[in-house]
């Protein structure tokens, strides 16, 4: 059906990524079988189509998930025993094997760029200078929404109490539960028993 699928998506117009989700499909069904896969590839006539749409359209995987996936079903396709790999297959094992090398570099430089994006996040105290002026405006003031408001808040509480000043907000918890009526009121609600002790 994927076979099927596939020649019809490279002669029609398709949602986008389509075509994408198709080839890197075969291509784990390759990784995990890679005799059985060809030989049904092989067996449906539909080599030439498969391999055709797969080496043009290899300029066009953009992410690295995709990238690996299509690596590791190249790679299983040359580590497939020769008598198993049909013929047609065998003619563009250059352009395979070139491909391959190219995809590997890309993925390389990608997992870089991530790299050192996420030192940069890490070094600048997980703020990102990639956030917009909106998420800013929206979540700047809610630790519930903004990650880094409450990465700051507990930063800076970590700093008064080693400075030993009193920490923002003055009064406990406790203290405020205290002067508070409506917790008064509510507490008998929720005791089982009253204590002789009281």
């Amino acid at each position: 059906m994927t076979l099927a699928e596939n020649k019809v998506a490279f002669e029609n117009t398709v949602p986008p990524n389509f075509r994408s989700m198709l080839l890197q499909t075969i291509a784990m069904a390759i990784y995990n079988s890679n005799v059985t896969s060809l030989r049904i590839i092989e067996e449906n006539q539909q080599t030439f189509t498969v391999f055709s749409n797969w080496l043009q359209y290899m300029g066009r995987f953009k992410l690295e998930f995709e990238l690996r996936r299509i690596i590791w079903g190249l790679l299983a396709i040359l580590k497939t025993p020769a008598g198993d790999i049909p013929p047609m297959v065998q003619q563009q094992l250059p352009e395979i094997t070139k491909q391959l090398g190219q995809l590997a570099l890309k993925s390389q430089k990608d997992r870089l760029k991530n790299l050192e994006k996420n030192e940069k996040y890490i070094a600048n105290g997980f703020e990102s200078s990639d956030d917009s002026d909106e998420d800013e405006e929206e979540f700047d003031d809610d630790p519930e929404e903004n990650p880094n408001v409450a990465f700051k808040e507990i930063k800076d509480r970590m700093e008064s109490l080693k400075s030993g000043k009193e920490i923002a907000g003055g009064a406990s918890d406790d203290d405020s539960d205290a002067d508070d009526s409506d917790f008064e009121d509510a507490a008998g609600e929720y005791a089982l028993y009253d204590s002789p002790l009281e």
